[in-house]
């Protein structure tokens, strides 16, 4: 299916992807590749950029956050996530978003030190950041 794709591009596809994430984890805690690795290749092989319509582009983040009525307000709004460059980088750091790394899923350790900035947190599970953020 990949080679079906770069002939499409070469005939004048244009490349979209849904994200770069590097890896996913699946249902059984097993890593497997993400889209990332296939949009990176695509684009090498054809020397097209590829359109991303999903995290962590910029435009992702703004359609949210317009859906939601706080578009002037990004500051307010807090993203959890178990990848820090595909769920808590890009446009989600770049509109200011709150954003949290929890250590579930397909976190690996170390995974803080990637961020480009600073998070406003690490938890070790959703709940806690619940707890956290909406204490009762």
């Amino acid at each position: 299916h990949l080679n079906q794709a770069f002939q499409a591009l070469l005939n004048g596809a244009d490349l979209v992807g849904i994200h770069r994430a590097r890896y996913f984890a699946s249902s059984e805690k097993q890593l497997s590749l993400g889209p990332g690795p296939f949009v990176t290749a695509l684009e090498s092989a054809t020397d097209k950029t590829a359109e991303l319509v999903g995290k962590p582009a910029r435009a992702f983040y703004q359609l949210a956050l317009a859906d939601m009525g706080l578009l002037s307000d990004p500051g307010s709004v807090a993203m959890v996530g178990d990848d820090v460059l595909a769920d808590l980088g890009g446009g989600a750091q770049e509109l200011g978003l709150q954003r949290y790394l929890v250590r579930t899923g397909k976190y690996r350790p170390g995974d803080e030190a990637k961020a480009s900035a600073p998070l406003d947190g690490t938890f070790d599970s959703f709940a806690a950041i619940v707890h956290e953020l909406c204490p009762t």
